[in-house]
């Protein structure tokens, strides 16, 4: 009988067999759109048109006709061969950066307003522009911005944050990191709006149905911590759980080729960021129900763990690698809100 973890190195080598060749026929497919249009201005004798414009045209062509067999493996792979050629083929890099965003943009169009949300959200490095999305989108939107309830965004964070950290190869930091902090964002803007607190509000009742059951692994690591007394080591135990997520993957060698990484991959039994969070804010919730006061010493180690990983999760989103972001970010004031 084959290994499970044999099996998911044989199932990461697909997804990354398949990953390069849908590239590899996107590049061609490129390079095809540009020849052409060349050629056409030659024959017409117009001039060339701007290189630029004719290379964006044909990568969204050639993304527009590729489209369907493309995943979120596809994309994890494409950010992967961004990174190890970005040194070294910097004209590559721009036009793998180019196909992501463009990938990215395609297939927003196509989404709920929920995920159309996120997908802006996930893109912006500042705190305080991203809770000024999510407020313009409860309040019914406009300007591009989709109207959407901090329920129904809620729902749609939850499970694109699990949907990354069961899959088996590792996550794109950047985005999970910034959907982490959006969540404690939702969660912001929901207490300045009562929804938060108040039991009959689909906010909460979802928040609720999300944090009902605690994730074993993060439920230990949650126990460990609390039993840690200095901040500093639970910092480092933090960072130190959470690898695999948060940091950089392993150059490859000889600097060309995917990245290697060494990633636990759809282990249920694992530490990750977004269930980590989940637990804390389920444990002071439940605290604050049991009627716990706000400087009950439980509560405030909570809190202390809860802003460490909101500033390791900053310094990820922000291209970082220590820590730097200030707990005064909004995010932060989520832990206080659930009070």
């Amino acid at each position: 009988m084959q290994s499970h973890s044999c099996a998911s190195e044989e199932e990461v080598r697909r997804q990354v067999d398949r990953a390069a060749a849908a590239l590899e026929q996107i590049m061609e497919d490129i390079e095809t759109d540009i020849a052409v249009s060349k050629a056409v201005s030659d024959i017409v004798g117009d001039g060339p048109d701007d290189p630029e414009t004719v290379e964006a045209e044909a990568i969204s062509s050639a993304v527009r006709n590729n489209l369907e067999g493309l995943d979120g493996a596809f994309l994890e792979a494409l950010t992967g061969y961004a990174d190890a050629v970005r040194r070294d083929d910097v004209s590559t890099a721009r036009r793998l950066d180019a196909i992501r965003a463009e990938l990215l943009a395609q297939v927003a169009a196509k989404l709920p307003a929920s995920l159309r949300l996120l997908d802006s959200l996930g893109r912006m490095a500042s705190s305080e522009v991203r809770v000024g999305l999510i407020r313009r989108s409860a309040d019914g939107g406009g300007e591009g911005v989709p109207a959407c309830s901090l329920a129904e965004a809620l729902a749609g964070a939850n499970q694109i944050i699990d949907d990354m950290e069961e899959r088996l190869a590792p996550p794109d930091r950047i985005l999970l990191a910034r959907l982490c902090l959006a969540r404690e964002e939702l969660s912001v803007v929901a207490a300045e709006r009562g929804e938060l607190d108040n039991p009959r509000s689909d906010f909460a009742q979802m928040a609720a149905a999300h944090q009902a059951v605690l994730p074993q692994a993060a439920a230990a690591f949650t126990k460990e911590l609390m039993s840690v007394g200095s901040a500093q080591r639970r910092t480092a135990l933090l960072r130190q759980a959470l690898r695999a997520d948060l940091e950089p993957p392993a150059p490859p060698a000889g600097g060309t080729g995917p990245l290697r990484t060494k990633h636990p991959g759809g282990d249920p039994n694992r530490v990750t960021p977004g269930r980590l969070l989940a637990c804390l804010a389920a444990l002071q919730s439940g605290l604050a129900r049991q009627g716990a006061p706000a400087d009950d010493p439980r509560r405030a180690r909570l809190e202390s763990m809860r802003l460490a990983l909101l500033r390791l999760l900053e310094d990820v989103q922000a291209g970082s690698s220590s820590p730097k972001a200030s707990s005064d970010s909004p995010a932060a004031s989520a832990g206080s809100a659930r009070s």
